[in-house]
C-alpha cells in the first residue's frame, strides 16, 4: 500500500472513511486491502487476528458499486469490522479461540445481522481469552495477544483482540463483550473507546452466554462518535444514539469521583488528576461519591455470580453449536491452564446456586437503586473512575490483573465508557508509556448523557496515541 493511502486511510474515524470514499479519494476495496496488509504485517507481534473473511474483498466490490450510486448510504456501509471470536458471523468459523472447538454458524448473533444490514463488512474474528473466561487474554488457538504499546504486557481481556485491531488499525471498529470487565479493560490499555451498554439494551443471541445477568456486547473505536454509530445499529432501543449534544464545556454538569476505586500506582492518580482538572477547567464539578458498598472486593463478594450458573447457560449453547458438552471441552484438556482450571470450576457448580443467584439479583436490584437514587440526591451527571487503577498486568503475572474496576458498570447494569486517559511513563518496554484508561459511567439508558460528556472531556485530554509498530 502506497503512503498515500496510508496517510488517507490511517486512523481514521467512520465518518472520515466514508466521505473518502464517496469523494474517490479511494474505494472499499482499497480500503479493505489496506486493513489486510496491516494484518499480514502485524499480526505475527500482536496475536490479534484468529481468522479472515475469505470473501471480504469481494463484499468490498459489493459496497464501492453502493457507494457510487450514493443515494442510500447506510449507517456502516463498506466499514471494515472485526469481530470476538466468541460472537457468530455467517459466513466466518467461529472456535471460542479454542482448539477444543469448531464450527460454521447458520445465523448470525442478533446484533451482527444488524450491523450487516447497515452496510458493514466483518474482516476478520479475533482472539479472546479462550471462551470469555479471563482477564489475561490468552487461549489455546491464538495464544497470547500482546499489548502493542508494549510487548511484555497483555491488552487485557477477554476481547483483547478486538481492541489490539483498533489499536493497530487493523479495522475501523471492533466489536467485544463484557461481562465485568470484559471489553473496557483491553479498551483501557491500548488507548482505544470501548463502551458497555445499559444491561438489557440488546440482545446477546449467538454470543456465547457466561453469566446473563451481566453480559452484553457492544464497540470500540476510535471516536466517540463512532461508538454511538454502532450501537444505534446494534442495540434494541429505536432511538438515534448519534443525536447527542455536542458540548463546548462542563458548566452545569458534575462528576461524581469514586475515591475509593483509586491505589497507589502514582502513574494512574496523575491521569486521574488531569483528567479532573481538564473538567474543573471547562466549568464543571468533580466532587467526591461516597458509597461504601462501591468497592471491587465488596462489589465481587455480594453480587458477581461466581461460577454459579455459568456451566447451565453454557452448556446448551456449546453443545448445540459444537456437539460438544462443557465436561467433554473440560476433560479434552486442550485450554489454556488458566482457562481450563475455570472450566473445571464451571462444571463443579452445575446445577448449584439457584438460591444464591436470586438472592444476589434482589441484591443487586436494591444497590442499583441505592447509587441511582444518590447520584440523584447528589446532582451527580455520571460517575468518574480509572478502569484500571494500576497498569494492566505483565503476561504471565501469577497475580494477573489488578485494580480493574469495571465490575461497578457490570453490577449496576449501568452504561459504561472507557476513553484514553493518558499514560504512564515511558520506559525500556514501553516507548511511549503504557495506556490508562478514564471510565465514565451514568444512570440507565442514559447513553446519550454519556457519550456529551464523553466526547467532550476526549476531545479536552485529547490523549489517545498509537502504538509504535516499526
Amino acid at each position: 500500500m502506497s503512503d498515500r493511502y496510508d496517510q488517507l486511510m490511517k486512523n481514521k474515524s467512520i465518518r472520515e472513511l466514508q466521505e473518502a470514499m464517496l469523494r474517490g479519494d479511494f474505494t472499499c476495496v482499497e480500503l479493505v486491502e489496506y486493513y489486510l496488509e496491516r494484518i499480514a504485517k502485524y499480526n505475527d507481534r500482536v496475536h490479534a487476528i484468529l481468522f479472515l473473511n475469505k470473501n471480504a474483498l469481494e463484499e468490498a466490490k459489493a459496497a464501492d458499486m453502493r457507494l457510487r450510486k450514493g443515494d442510500h448510504v447506510r449507517p456502516l456501509e463498506g466499514i471494515p469490522v472485526v469481530v470476538k471470536d466468541c460472537i457468530n458471523v455467517v459466513g466466518m468459523p467461529v472456535a471460542e479461540a479454542s482448539n477444543c472447538v469448531y464450527a460454521f454458524p447458520t445465523e448470525d448473533a442478533s446484533f451482527i445481522k444488524k450491523i450487516r444490514e447497515a452496510g458493514a463488512i466483518f474482516l476478520a474474528k479475533t482472539n479472546l481469552t479462550e471462551f470469555a473466561m479471563g482477564g489475561m487474554g490468552n487461549s489455546s488457538r491464538g495464544g497470547q495477544t500482546t499489548n502493542p504499546f508494549d510487548f511484555t504486557r497483555t491488552a487485557g481481556g477477554s476481547s483483547s483482540g478486538s481492541a489490539v485491531s483498533v489499536a493497530c488499525d487493523f479495522a475501523a471498529v471492533a466489536i467485544g463483550s463484557d461481562t465485568i470487565n470484559s471489553l473496557r479493560s483491553p479498551a483501557c490499555s491500548t488507548s482505544v473507546i470501548g463502551m458497555r451498554p445499559t444491561h438489557g439494551s440488546l440482545r446477546n443471541l449467538g454470543s456465547l452466554p457466561c453469566k446473563p445477568s451481566q453480559d452484553i456486547c457492544g464497540p470500540m473505536g476510535r471516536t466517540v462518535d463512532d461508538i454511538a454509530r454502532v450501537l444505534t445499529v446494534m442495540n434494541d432501543l429505536d432511538e438515534d444514539l448519534t443525536a447527542y449534544e455536542r458540548m463546548t464545556s462542563f458548566e452545569g454538569c458534575t462528576f461524581g469521583l469514586l475515591r475509593q476505586l483509586l491505589s497507589d500506582d502514582e502513574d494512574v492518580n496523575a491521569v486521574v488528576d488531569a483528567s479532573i482538572k481538564a473538567i474543573e477547567a471547562k466549568g464543571g464539578k468533580v466532587v467526591d461519591f461516597e458509597m461504601p458498598e462501591i468497592n471491587v472486593k465488596y462489589l465481587t463478594d455480594n453480587y458477581d455470580m461466581g461460577n454459579y450458573g455459568v456451566y447451565d447457560q453454557m452448556n446448551p449453547y456449546v453443545e448445540k453449536l459444537f456437539g460438544m458438552t462443557v465436561e467433554e471441552i473440560r476433560d479434552a484438556n486442550k485450554a489454556c491452564p488458566e482457562v481450563q482450571k475455570r472450566l473445571e470450576g464451571a462444571c463443579a457448580a452445575k446445577g448449584q446456586g439457584t438460591e444464591i443467584i436470586r438472592e444476589k439479583l434482589e441484591r443487586k436490584e436494591v444497590l442499583t437503586k441505592k447509587v441511582s437514587d444518590q447520584m440523584d440526591a447528589m446532582g451527580v451527571d455520571a460517575l468518574l473512575y480509572p478502569h484500571q487503577s494500576y497498569l494492566i498486568a505483565k503476561i504471565g503475572d501469577p497475580a494477573q490483573q489488578r485494580g480493574r474496576n469495571g465490575i461497578v458498570a457490570a453490577i449496576t447494569g449501568f452504561p459504561a465508557i472507557v476513553i484514553a486517559g493518558g499514560f504512564s511513563k515511558p520506559d525500556e518496554n514501553a516507548p511511549i508509556g503504557v495506556p490508562i484508561g478514564i471510565e465514565i459511567s451514568c444512570k440507565a439508558y442514559e447513553e446519550k448523557k454519556m457519550f456529551a460528556l464523553a466526547q467532550l472531556l476526549d476531545e479536552t485530554l485529547c490523549a489517545r496515541k498509537l502504538p509504535v509498530l516499526d
